[in-house]
């Protein structure tokens, strides 16, 4: 599990390698874990979301994750979020959350990584803050 120093680094890696970037693909390999690929002109790159209790973390990764996604979650992100654009990617000032703003065309929506040991999870936000 990552520490809030560790995770406002990772907001700062990711920040520099996805901000601006196009959602392409959304992947649920698991009820813990999401995928996201996002596409610019420099090429894909592949941001793993993981709320276990035991390892909760956010990560880029050099392979996109394979698996069944299915579930009412992943459904309405695939809905909802591909296409959008990362507008923003910002940490905490004193919790254990990262927040990622995505923005489409029609609506923006914030996906809400909370690490919190065994109330680790992702929320899928939308532009008024409600589930």
């Amino acid at each position: 599990m990552l520490s809030l120093c560790e995770l406002r680094r990772a907001a700062q890696i990711i920040h520099g390698k996805t901000l601006g970037k196009t959602l392409r693909r959304i992947v649920q390999p698991d009820a813990m874990q999401i995928c996201l690929t996002f596409e610019g002109s420099a090429g894909k790159q592949h941001l793993l979301l993981a709320c276990s209790p035991e390892n909760a973390r956010i990560c880029m990764t050099d392979r996109r994750e394979a698996g069944a996604s299915s579930g009412s979650f992943y459904e309405y992100a695939h809905a909802h979020l591909t296409g959008s654009i990362l507008a923003a990617i910002e940490c905490s000032s004193d919790n254990r959350q990262i927040s990622m703003h995505l923005q489409s065309r029609a609506d923006s929506f914030r996906l809400l990584l909370s690490i919190l040991g065994a109330r680790s999870n992702i929320y899928l936000l939308d532009a008024k803050g409600n589930l």
